[in-house]
């Protein structure tokens, strides 16, 4: 049995099939008017997304680090 919750697999299956709403994809699917990060203005795709983008808060929340920061 797996011990990853629902939020963990469906994250990792929207990851892997490139559709996480980043404002790329929202473009894309004519949801909003630009593919640009709101911070920073480049384009923001998913590697943008979880890289640059996501504020430090909810990552360490959401993706825990064993040491502190």
């Amino acid at each position: 049995m797996s011990c990853m919750t629902n939020n963990v697999k469906q994250f990792k299956y929207k990851l892997l099939n490139n559709i996480i709403a980043t404002n790329e994809n929202l473009c894309k699917w004519k949801i909003t008017d630009s593919p640009d990060c709101i911070n920073c203005k480049c384009k923001e795709d998913y590697e943008h997304f979880l890289s640059a983008a996501i504020p430090i808060s909810f990552s360490t929340s959401f993706f825990p680090i064993p040491f502190p920061l």
